[in-house]
């Protein structure tokens, strides 16, 4: 995929900054002017102050460079604001990890809020892995509450950064709800989303499963954040109305997975489930005109020949059914 060309403004004090940062801050943005700033004053109102802030406009249609810019010469934070065309979520993330020059890396999404004292918990948290220790973990994981203040996510138990490392990552894997993570900048400048051609949409999990695997996670149950749920995510969720291009995100997430079994550990009922999954949708694109796509992205080994061979008529038969609810929105 072409290298992305993307315009950088900074301000004053992030061209002055003398040392490194504890954390950098970044919020990936598409088209949240209503939104973005709140998200902005509860970054200004940390209580931890070593650290600096990013903002990556992923090719919003709405204006948000007056409320940027006048967050930019107000501040006392280091601030880099980021524009560039949109590619969906996961390049925004990217360019952040690029540019970041903290020893941690924390990212809010722009409708959300950070309570005050969520950088300093990361830092204290941070602090009381044992130094020679801290090359094991990739993250450390915090809950968040929601507009009412309800706890969005599965709590830890006492002792989980005490256990085993597999019983650890089985809690953490049956986490449930939304949470945060506050990750080590290294490990995620070598370890970017991939930027598939043709897709604007790529899972989370396709980069947290293979981290988690091979790293720790550290657990604290502290809330460090207002997670809303009012409004569309415009960065990561699609609309009711499915587009061409919501199929090619849906195609190629599952091919991905179904790739992959060692890592996505599937059983019978959700590999079934996938793959008819890939079949219909793979249909759908093809009625859409899209084979090139589905031919770029195809599953692999076995799987291909089965969908092709077993899946092949079934998935015509449940496409036609979807057909007039989908193709013809596109």
């Amino acid at each position: 995929m072409a290298k992305i060309i993307y315009e950088k403004l900074t301000n004053k004090k992030w061209v002055n900054l003398k040392k490194r940062p504890f954390l950098t801050v970044m919020t990936p943005v598409y088209n949240r002017r209503s939104t973005i700033e709140k998200t902005i004053r509860s970054v200004e109102e940390q209580t931890f102050r070593d650290i600096e802030y990013i903002i990556i406009d992923d090719g919003s249609t709405e204006p948000i460079d007056d409320i940027v810019n006048k967050f930019m010469e107000s501040t006392k934070l280091p601030v880099m604001f980021v524009k560039k065309p949109n590619g969906g979520v996961h390049t925004a993330r990217n360019v952040g990890y690029e540019q970041a020059r903290g020893e941690l890396v924390l990212c809010i999404d722009s409708d959300d809020e950070l309570l005050p004292e969520a950088a300093e918990i990361f830092y204290r948290t941070w602090k009381l892995i044992p130094k020679d220790g801290r090359k094991e973990y990739w993250q450390m994981k915090a809950q968040c509450k929601n507009q009412e203040g309800k706890i969005t996510g599965t709590l830890f138990p006492d002792g989980i950064n005490e256990m085993p490392i597999d019983d650890a990552r089985r809690y953490f894997s049956l986490s449930k709800g939304e949470q945060i993570g506050c990750r080590v900048t290294k490990i995620m400048k070598e370890n970017k989303f991939p930027e598939p051609d043709g897709v604007t949409f790529v899972e989370e999990n396709v980069r947290w499963v293979p981290l988690e695997e091979e790293y720790r996670s550290w657990g604290i149950n502290d809330v460090v954040r207002t997670y809303h749920t009012e409004g569309d995510d415009h960065l990561s969720k699609s609309s009711k109305k499915k587009t061409k291009q919501d199929l090619r995100n849906m195609l190629w997430n599952t091919m991905y997975r179904l790739n992959r079994p060692k890592l996505f550990v599937l059983n019978f009922k959700q590999r079934l489930v996938s793959i008819c999954k890939y079949c219909v949708i793979a249909r759908l694109l093809w009625w859409c005109g899209d084979g090139k796509f589905v031919k770029k992205y195809p599953i692999e080994g076995w799987l291909n020949n089965f969908w092709k061979n077993i899946f092949w008529i079934p998935a015509i038969f449940v496409a036609s059914i979807y057909y007039t609810k989908i193709v013809e929105q596109l």
